[in-house]
């Protein structure tokens, strides 16, 4: 009870802004640009604060299933130290404190470590440093201790000024859930999961997590771990004169772009082959594609591939045998998986067939494009982005600031709309001005008028088989073509198909025919002779204007 209390409210925060918003965008209320622009600022964190929960979650639940694997492998300290404080910098700049790191004596150059996981603690201490600190600065200092047993150890202090926490306080901000006291929780937001699983990290890794604090004064929060053999290892030392610290950086994206580069994409779904190969050839790629593992394994025989997309989950030969069959063939092009299945051992099952890279669906531009980048060779270009709108993270928003007060007496827009409502229309969020993206979402709603009919029948004949299948083509083809509300009714059909769950399953296909009735791309109607055989009203079915995201 306690859980799902803690977890209702948490997720219901994040999810109030982006809903709330989401809604005032859509209603075409006459709106300035530049609320526009914060709204969707609003959105943006609310859904990073959203998934950060859920990896959270995830993440806490391997570990106490026993479950969370640490790759231990050589890294370097002082890589380590400067992505944590590069990748917090701007969160210190925007409070107005600094941040900054720093050896004392000499420290190990290089330790054997899981290096995401050592980051994924310090990025969880170090945020929570600069959170809790209104001014004067946050440090890290690396150095070497030694055990009881005379065992050396790699430690970082993370001191910061801020708040300070009681004794009493300290002995339980490690329990999940907890946070110092309610208070905390109200004005700086958060899980309370963050601590818990930093040290449950730690302990993993051989140390622990300790902690001194004085309030008003600020807080020193030690993790240490286990560097592994030392022997031979090149000691450093960085001097406070070297520490680094960063004025506020402006706002730099980075393109990445590939030269004479050959990719093979490989997915049953037509609709997320294309959507890879158009993010791919606006980065230089060429681009071949294969609709199983036998045609991938066909083409693969005949022409030298620099890299393979290949999906798991597909008819006649699926990802994990095509892979497999690459490797006995002596193969050892780059394969990247791609699955809307994202547990650890999905992904583990994916590195065991072959595959040297794991993409969970939908898959993002982005991701596509660094997943290639880390195993070919590529070229960062940097362009300066114009300033954003400054707004809070959607963590220290309350559900009163979430919402403007007066949403309720907007026109056509009230917090909570039935299915008939006109404003809840589903339209996709991809560019619809861009002739290529267009492009991918008419193939959808093409192939989804064809797959509907399909859907019905096996559902009313309970061919399980048939249903799964199609529940798993619909999961990831409608995330791809910007449908992402499929994603969850189509994930639950294949789920209510592998248990035979006859009302799971009804519910479900009741859930998908009535979000394509509100399917909207532009203003032509489509009508019930162009999506022949549903079953349903589909006058309700339309392609309108919708404005690029």
């Amino acid at each position: 009870s306690k859980f799902l209390a803690q977890m209702s409210h948490e997720i219901r925060t994040p999810m109030n802004a982006i809903l709330g918003y989401t809604e005032v965008l859509r209603s075409n209320y006459d709106e300035t640009e530049e609320n526009r622009q914060k709204y969707l600022s609003t959105i943006h964190s609310s859904g990073e604060h959203l998934l950060a929960l859920i990896n959270d979650i995830l993440d806490l639940s391997k570990i106490e299933a026993g479950r969370m694997q640490l790759e231990l492998k050589p890294c370097s300290t002082r890589e380590i130290l400067s992505r944590v404080t590069e990748t917090l910098m701007v969160n210190a700049t925007q409070k107005g404190i600094g941040l900054s790191y720093r050896t004392e004596g000499l420290i190990a150059e290089t330790i054997t470590t899981d290096a995401f996981r050592l980051k994924q603690s310090l990025l969880n201490l170090v945020g929570n440093a600069i959170k809790f600190t209104e001014k004067g600065s946050v440090e890290l200092v690396a150095r070497m201790v030694n055990r009881d047993d005379g065992k050396e150890m790699f430690a970082i202090d993370i001191t910061d000024t801020g708040i300070g926490i009681t004794d009493e306080q300290i002995k339980r901000i490690f329990d999940p859930f907890s946070q110092a006291d309610s208070s905390t929780t109200r004005r700086f937001g958060g899980t309370g999961l963050g601590l818990s699983i930093s040290r449950q990290i730690a302990q993993k890794m051989g140390g622990d997590i300790a902690t001194q604090s004085t309030p008003g004064v600020g807080s020193t929060f030690t993790i240490t771990i286990d560097p592994g053999c030392l022997t031979e290892v090149a000691r450093i030392a960085i001097e406070p004169g070297q520490t680094e610290s960063y004025s506020a950086p402006k706002s730099v994206e980075k393109q990445i772009r590939f030269h004479n580069l050959h990719v093979l994409v490989v997915d049953d779904g037509e609709t997320n082959r294309y959507l890879a190969a158009l993010v791919l050839k606006r980065a230089g790629v060429v681009v071949s594609m294969a609709a199983n593992g036998e045609e991938a394994l066909q083409m693969a025989a005949v022409t030298q591939f620099d890299a393979i997309f290949m999906d798991m989950q597909m008819p006649l030969m699926d990802g994990y045998t095509a892979t497999r069959e690459l490797r006995k063939l002596g193969s050892r092009v780059p394969v990247i998986a791609l699955t809307a299945n994202v547990m650890q051992d999905d992904e583990i099952r994916c590195r065991e067939s072959g595959c040297d890279a794991f993409l969970a669906k939908p898959i993002s531009a982005v991701r596509l494009l660094n997943s290639l980048a880390d195993f070919v060779p590529h070229e960062e270009i940097e362009f300066a982005l114009p300033d954003e709108p400054t707004t809070r993270p959607a963590e220290m928003l309350t559900v009163s600031e979430t919402l403007p007060q007066d949403l309720e007496k907007l026109p056509n827009c009230k917090p909570s709309m039935s299915s008939n409502s006109e404003l809840d229309a589903l339209t996709p969020n991809l560019p619809m001005n861009d002739p290529d993206y267009r492009m991918i979402v008419e193939m959808f709603v093409d192939r989804l008028r064809k797959r509907v009919p399909e859907m019905r029948a096996a559902v009313d004949g309970s061919d399980y088989a048939a249903i799964g299948e199609l529940g798993h083509w619909l999961k990831g083809a409608g995330g791809t073509a910007g449908f992402d509300a499929f994603t969850r009714p189509a994930g639950a059909l294949q789920a209510a198909a592998k248990t035979k769950n006859a009302v799971e399953i009804e519910s479900s296909m009741l859930e998908i025919e009535s979000l394509v009735q509100r399917i909207r791309l532009e203003s032509n109607q489509v009508t019930s002779e162009n999506f022949p055989g549903f079953g349903l009203d589909l006058e309700a079915i339309s392609v309108g204007n919708h404005a690029a995201k």
